[in-house]
């Protein structure tokens, strides 16, 4: 049976949730997988290198913290729906590792839920160029200008 994956870059407010939910009860008997990308962190200073600054371990940890927390956050809505689930953080290139997973996967579709428009271009522009198996891939995207899902 074929994977239903759902890339959440936002935190789901109660209209998003619902709108999920929705969605996924369309799909249901499919396994879900959660993912929520790990962002890198942004530096002041070109000079210090992330891993060698103590603030910097720190807000790497915090940032960490708060990508667990939104996974579980979501694993735990898509469970409470009566769906299988399991979560994955993505690290590294943001749309590189979303089109491996895909790739990998060959879901039957995925949900991109977004607060950021031109994010949510870049990932579909993206995506459209990559090879067929990751192109013919239905994305379906909820972004957070509209609040209405697209795709």
């Amino acid at each position: 049976m074929r994977e239903v994956l759902v890339f959440a870059e936002a935190e789901l407010d109660r209209q998003r949730q619902e709108w999920l939910l929705e969605r996924l009860h369309d799909l249901r008997h499919r396994p879900v997988i959660c993912q929520v990308h790990l962002r890198p962190l942004r530096h002041t200073s070109a000079s210090a290198l992330p891993a060698q600054t103590p603030r910097a371990a720190e807000e790497r940890d915090v940032e960490l913290a708060r990508a667990r927390r939104r996974l579980g956050d979501l694993v735990e809505l898509v469970r409470g729906a009566g769906h299988v689930a399991h979560g994955e953080l993505l690290v590294g290139p943001l749309v590189r590792a979303l089109a491996r997973g895909i790739a990998e996967r060959s879901p039957e579709e995925v949900v991109l839920v977004t607060a950021d428009r031109r994010l949510e271009l870049l990932l579909r522009r993206d995506l459209e160029r990559r090879p067929h198996h990751v192109a013919a891939v239905p994305v379906r995207v909820l972004d957070g200008s509209s609040g209405l899902p697209r795709g």
